[in-house]
């Protein structure tokens, strides 16, 4: 059951939700965000296993993600349509400046996900721009899960700013190193992500540097807004996700990235949760 919550992304989607729910609880009632945490949930369902299945028909390297998801391309296809209704039944219900915001981050997204290599348009292939892989990410999640709920609730706090930036360094770092564990592929592809052009070790100090400095984000809310619950839980979020960045035994697990890297999104809403109650 793990196996298929996880290479189903359903995993990745609900921690998406939950980190946005977390963020937007801060500005907004349940009843104004539940359809728009209905479409990150479903927006993250259609991106991550639009990619997956694209994966599987046109990349014939085989490992165990890529096997399960060659076996089971009907499961993907079906999450796939499913994601599509959810997505645009909702879209449609948001403001005309979201929708805006919204249909950019997806042609962002399209732009990343497509596999360019294959469709020889290597000229749209963003992902060749050295070190972008990881930023474009970062950019993405912090601005679905945090800045547009903000401007749902039209709250454009003194202090946003500086949560923008805590949330672009906790999930820049978090993606560095899904870069490092695909870094031979990426190379195969001719992608320049951070590992690619810096090396593993690097990559992982640097990734660890980021943790450090969302610790120091953490302090700085203090020290300016007085926030004892909201700091911790930015210390101790960066504190956990650099303490499973670094451990050599859960780096082992099979599961360590699509479970453990990932799961510091959930541990980071939790804490989140408990620093708005």
């Amino acid at each position: 059951m793990l196996r298929f919550i996880l290479n189903t992304n359903l995993f990745i989607a609900f921690a998406a939700l939950l980190l946005t729910l977390a963020t937007g609880l801060q500005v907004l009632p349940y009843a104004q965000l539940q359809n728009y945490l209905l479409f990150v949930f479903f927006a993250v369902l259609l991106d991550y296993n639009s990619h997956r299945l694209l994966k599987v028909k046109m990349d014939k390297t085989q490992n165990e993600k890529r096997i399960w998801s060659n076996q089971h391309q009907k499961t993907h296809l079906i999450f796939i349509l499913l994601s599509v209704i959810g997505t645009l039944i909702i879209f449609v219900n948001f403001r005309p400046e979201i929708r805006w915001i919204l249909f950019a981050l997806a042609l962002t997204t399209i732009l990343y996900s497509l596999p360019f290599k294959y469709l020889k348009l290597h000229f749209l292939n963003i992902r060749r721009i050295p070190g972008v892989k990881s930023l474009l990410i970062a950019a993405s999640w912090t601005t679905a899960t945090l800045l547009v709920p903000h401007l749902i609730a039209h709250n454009e706090t003194p202090y946003l700013w500086l949560k923008l930036v805590e949330r672009f360094v906790f999930i820049f770092a978090i993606t560095i190193p899904f870069d490092i564990k695909d870094i031979d592929d990426d190379k195969q592809e001719g992608l320049k992500t951070i590992p690619v052009l810096i090396g593993e070790k690097k990559a992982l100090l640097l990734a660890s540097t980021l943790l450090i400095l969302f610790s120091i984000l953490g302090i700085v809310q203090f020290i300016f807004f007085n926030n004892l619950k909201y700091s911790t839980a930015i210390i101790l979020s960066g504190l956990i996700s650099l303490f499973i960045l670094n451990n050599k035994t859960l780096k082992k697990k099979v599961l360590y990235y699509p479970f453990w890297v990932d799961g510091v999104i959930l541990v980071h809403s939790l804490l989140l949760f408990l620093s708005i109650t």
